[in-house]
């Protein structure tokens, strides 16, 4: 149980998404194209818009995640890199 001081949240909403996504193992909300579930609608929303996209670098390689491409562009072994934005 949280002491109201080490959780001040905004509203009743506010505290109600932390206890879904802290302190159940519910997960109502499924993403349509993968099944993954979420506790709260909002994240499994967030989440389907960017699920199943596709990031292209210059030397053809593709990546499922921004953060994975931009790890291989930085890490590229000095050849040149560049982003594509996804279709």
């Amino acid at each position: 149980a949280h002491s109201l001081g080490a959780h001040p949240f905004k509203d009743y909403s506010n505290c109600r998404q932390h206890y879904m996504r802290r302190h159940t193992r519910e997960k109502p909300h499924s993403c349509e194209k993968c099944g993954r579930g979420y506790a709260v609608k909002a994240d499994m929303q967030t989440h389907h818009k960017h699920c199943g996209a596709r990031y292209a670098c210059s030397c053809g390689e593709t990546f499922n995640g921004k953060r994975k491409l931009g790890l291989h562009v930085t890490t590229g072994g000095g050849a040149p890199h560049h982003l594509a934005v996804p279709p």
